[in-house]
């Protein structure tokens, strides 16, 4: 009795699980911040050297998903025709990006002002993608905060 009560339990747990995570992959918003995200590191080159072209692809790609997911949430909403060229233009894109192997170490010269010597930096592409995640995000934060001085007749300063 134990044991079925025990199969039970996990057997909910991971159907809990299953479904949390087929929600989550549903978000269009989501999925379309993720891969804005992968094309603006790309551009920048933080996924190595890529050829002009490639970077056309890829540009072209989330063009695509981005007209497909438009005025849609998730992606029950997509028709069978438009899940299919919404999945094709993904896997254009992490076959150039080679997005989905996070562990793969890139590494960069980069020259700072003032001198000749490069500093050799080398990071995972998951390291890569998280400094640029903390860095929006910090960068909004900023954005939002915000000092009236004098206002009212006294200084604050206000965070939104």
């Amino acid at each position: 009795m134990k044991n079925l009560l025990l199969a039970l339990l996990l057997g909910f747990s991971g159907a809990a699980a299953a479904i949390t995570e087929t929600t989550r992959d549903l978000d269009l918003n989501g999925i379309i911040a993720e891969t804005r995200l992968a094309v603006d590191l790309a551009n920048a080159g933080q996924y190595g050297s890529l050829s002009r072209r490639q970077l056309q692809i890829v540009d072209s790609a989330l063009s695509t998903i981005e007209e497909l997911a438009a005025g849609k949430l998730d992606l029950t909403e997509l028709s069978a025709n438009e899940r299919g060229a919404f999945d094709d233009a993904r896997e254009r894109i992490d076959l150039i990006l080679r997005v989905r192997n996070k562990n793969r170490v890139i590494c960069q010269r980069d020259v700072k002002t003032g001198t000749r010597l490069a500093k050799v930096e080398c990071l995972t592409v998951g390291q890569r993608e998280e400094r640029a995640r903390n860095a929006r995000k910090q960068t909004g934060h900023l954005q939002r905060s915000f000092c009236v001085p004098g206002a009212e007749g006294a200084s604050r300063c206000t965070l939104e």
